[in-house]
C-alpha cells in the first residue's frame, strides 16, 4: 500500500474530487442508497474515510458509526467535517481491523484496490465478513479492473467482487444481492443468506 500516494491526495483541497465531481456525487448517492436498503442501522463500519464526504452521509442514518482509516490526516480532516457524537474514529490499516462489535452495515469503498495482492484482498474480505450481523450488508465499491490496471493496482471491481463472491458464498453463506454499475465504478452488496428452517 502506498502511504505516500494517499498522503499526497489528502493534501488537496478536495481529495479524489469527492465534493466537486458530479460523477463522485452520484457514486456517493448510490452508495448511501444501497447501505440504507434494509432494517434500521444500529452499528455501521466505514473503512477509509478520505475527506469525510461519505462519512457525513452515513452518520445521518445510523445510530453508531465506527470509522477506520490508515491515515491520521484523513481522520483529522473528516473529524473537522463531521462532528456528530455517534462516531468512533480509529486509526488502523484495513489489513488489521478488528472489533468486538457486530455491524449491520460495513462499507468498504475505493479501498481494496490499494492492497498489494489478491490474497490480501481475500484476507480483508474474510475479516470483514466475520464482523457482519446475521442480517447485515457488506457494501464494496471499486473502480473497474481496466482502470485499476492502468493505475498499477492488483485488482479492481470485477476481480474484487469475484473474490468476495466465491469466498463468501462458499464459506460464510453470504451472497451477492445486487450491483450498481456506474461508468468506471461498481458497487456490490453482499448479504447473509436466509437460513432454511
Amino acid at each position: 500500500m502506498s502511504y505516500d500516494e494517499i498522503h499526497r491526495e489528502l493534501s488537496k483541497a478536495d481529495p479524489w474530487g469527492l465534493d466537486g465531481s458530479d460523477f463522485e456525487q452520484r457514486r456517493l448517492f448510490h452508495l448511501a442508497r444501497l447501505c440504507r436498503e434494509g432494517p434500521p442501522i444500529k452499528n455501521a463500519l466505514e473503512i477509509g474515510c478520505a475527506g469525510g464526504a461519505f462519512t457525513e452521509k452515513l452518520a445521518m442514518f445510523c445510530s453508531n458509526l465506527t470509522v477506520i482509516d490508515v491515515m491520521k490526516d484523513a481522520i483529522d480532516r473528516s473529524k473537522k467535517r463531521v462532528s456528530t457524537p455517534n462516531i468512533e474514529w480509529i486509526l488502523s490499516d484495513v489489513r488489521s481491523v478488528s472489533s468486538s462489535t457486530i455491524f449491520d452495515v460495513i462499507v468498504c469503498s475505493e479501498v481494496l484496490y490499494y492492497l498489494e495482492s489478491e490474497d490480501e484482498i481475500h484476507s480483508v474480505i474474510c475479516n470483514l465478513a466475520n464482523m457482519l450481523a446475521a442480517d447485515g450488508r457488506l457494501v464494496i465499491g471499486s473502480a473497474r479492473d481496466e482502470l485499476c490496471k492502468i493505475w498499477g493496482r492488483a485488482a479492481g471491481a470485477e476481480t474484487i467482487i469475484s473474490i468476495a463472491r466465491s469466498f463468501l458464498n462458499l464459506t460464510q453463506q453470504i451472497s451477492l444481492k445486487g450491483e450498481k454499475v456506474q461508468e468506471d465504478c461498481v458497487i456490490a452488496v453482499f448479504q447473509p443468506q436466509k437460513r432454511q428452517i
